[in-house]
Protein backbone atom coordinates (compact mmCIF):
# COMPACT_ATOMS: atom_id res chain seq x y z
CA UNK A 1 0.00 0.00 0.00
CA UNK A 2 1.11 3.53 -0.74
CA UNK A 3 -0.57 6.40 1.04
CA UNK A 4 0.07 9.93 -0.16
CA UNK A 5 -0.68 13.26 1.49
CA UNK A 6 0.53 16.83 1.51
CA UNK A 7 1.17 18.94 4.58
CA UNK A 8 -1.08 21.98 4.55
CA UNK A 9 0.71 25.32 4.33
CA UNK A 10 3.89 23.73 2.95
CA UNK A 11 5.19 22.29 -0.29
CA UNK A 12 5.83 18.93 1.42
CA UNK A 13 4.31 15.77 -0.03
CA UNK A 14 4.47 12.58 2.01
CA UNK A 15 4.43 9.02 0.73
CA UNK A 16 4.25 6.00 3.02
CA UNK A 17 5.07 2.67 1.33
CA UNK A 18 4.27 -0.69 2.92
CA UNK A 19 3.53 -4.09 1.43
CA UNK A 20 2.65 -4.15 -2.25
CA UNK A 21 1.92 -1.03 -4.31
CA UNK A 22 -0.79 -0.67 -6.95
CA UNK A 23 -0.46 1.42 -10.08
CA UNK A 24 -3.28 3.72 -8.98
CA UNK A 25 -1.41 4.50 -5.76
CA UNK A 26 1.71 5.47 -7.73
CA UNK A 27 -0.39 7.66 -10.02
CA UNK A 28 -1.86 9.44 -6.99
CA UNK A 29 1.64 10.20 -5.67
CA UNK A 30 2.71 11.57 -9.04
CA UNK A 31 -0.48 13.64 -9.33
CA UNK A 32 -0.17 15.12 -5.82
CA UNK A 33 3.50 15.93 -6.43
CA UNK A 34 2.71 17.65 -9.73
CA UNK A 35 -0.14 19.61 -8.11
CA UNK A 36 2.20 20.99 -5.43
CA UNK A 37 4.87 21.86 -8.03
CA UNK A 38 2.30 23.67 -10.16
CA UNK A 39 1.11 25.61 -7.10
CA UNK A 40 4.47 26.36 -5.41
CA UNK A 41 7.09 25.92 -8.12
CA UNK A 42 8.85 23.12 -6.23
CA UNK A 43 8.22 20.23 -3.87
CA UNK A 44 9.87 18.62 -0.86
CA UNK A 45 9.26 14.90 -0.49
CA UNK A 46 9.09 12.72 2.60
CA UNK A 47 9.23 9.09 1.52
CA UNK A 48 8.73 6.48 4.25
CA UNK A 49 9.40 2.81 3.56
CA UNK A 50 7.84 0.26 5.87
CA UNK A 51 7.69 -3.45 5.07
CA UNK A 52 8.15 -3.31 1.29
CA UNK A 53 7.53 -6.37 -0.85
CA UNK A 54 9.43 -5.56 -4.08
CA UNK A 55 8.16 -8.66 -5.86
CA UNK A 56 4.55 -7.70 -5.16
CA UNK A 57 4.73 -4.20 -6.62
CA UNK A 58 2.99 -4.20 -9.97
CA UNK A 59 5.47 -3.66 -12.83
CA UNK A 60 3.35 -0.79 -14.12
CA UNK A 61 3.70 0.86 -10.72
CA UNK A 62 7.48 0.85 -11.10
CA UNK A 63 7.10 2.45 -14.54
CA UNK A 64 4.88 5.17 -13.06
CA UNK A 65 7.50 5.70 -10.35
CA UNK A 66 10.19 6.20 -12.98
CA UNK A 67 7.93 8.56 -14.91
CA UNK A 68 8.00 10.71 -11.82
CA UNK A 69 11.65 11.34 -12.70
CA UNK A 70 10.27 14.02 -15.01
CA UNK A 71 9.64 16.16 -11.91
CA UNK A 72 12.92 15.47 -10.14
CA UNK A 73 14.34 18.85 -11.14
CA UNK A 74 11.52 20.45 -9.13
CA UNK A 75 12.34 18.49 -5.96
CA UNK A 76 14.17 20.76 -3.51
CA UNK A 77 14.69 18.12 -0.84
CA UNK A 78 14.02 14.41 -0.55
CA UNK A 79 13.94 12.76 2.87
CA UNK A 80 13.94 8.96 2.84
CA UNK A 81 12.87 7.32 6.11
CA UNK A 82 13.63 3.61 6.40
CA UNK A 83 15.51 0.91 8.25
CA UNK A 84 15.98 -1.20 5.10
CA UNK A 85 19.67 -1.07 4.20
CA UNK A 86 19.04 -1.75 0.51
CA UNK A 87 16.77 1.30 0.34
CA UNK A 88 19.21 3.46 2.30
CA UNK A 89 21.95 2.52 -0.15
CA UNK A 90 19.75 3.04 -3.19
CA UNK A 91 18.45 6.42 -2.04
CA UNK A 92 21.92 7.84 -2.61
CA UNK A 93 21.37 7.34 -6.33
CA UNK A 94 18.64 9.99 -6.29
CA UNK A 95 21.33 12.55 -5.55
CA UNK A 96 22.77 11.82 -9.00
CA UNK A 97 19.36 12.17 -10.70
CA UNK A 98 18.20 15.46 -9.19
CA UNK A 99 19.56 18.85 -8.28
CA UNK A 100 17.94 18.91 -4.83
CA UNK A 101 19.30 17.57 -1.56
CA UNK A 102 18.76 13.96 -0.49
CA UNK A 103 19.06 12.70 3.07
CA UNK A 104 18.28 9.31 4.62
CA UNK A 105 16.83 8.91 8.11
CA UNK A 106 16.26 5.81 10.23
CA UNK A 107 12.65 4.65 10.68
CA UNK A 108 12.34 6.29 14.11
CA UNK A 109 13.49 9.67 12.79
CA UNK A 110 10.38 10.83 10.90
CA UNK A 111 10.09 13.99 13.02
CA UNK A 112 13.73 14.84 12.35
CA UNK A 113 13.14 14.33 8.63
CA UNK A 114 10.24 16.79 8.71
CA UNK A 115 12.35 19.37 10.57
CA UNK A 116 15.04 18.99 7.90
CA UNK A 117 12.47 19.35 5.09
CA UNK A 118 11.03 22.49 6.64
CA UNK A 119 14.48 24.04 7.15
Amino acid sequence: MLSTDSIEGTNIVTADYSGSVATEEMERLRSETKKVIDRDGSVRLLIEYGDIEPGRIEPKAWIEDFKMAGVLDDVEKLAVVTDASWIQTGSGLFGNLMSGEVRTFDAGERDEALVWLRG
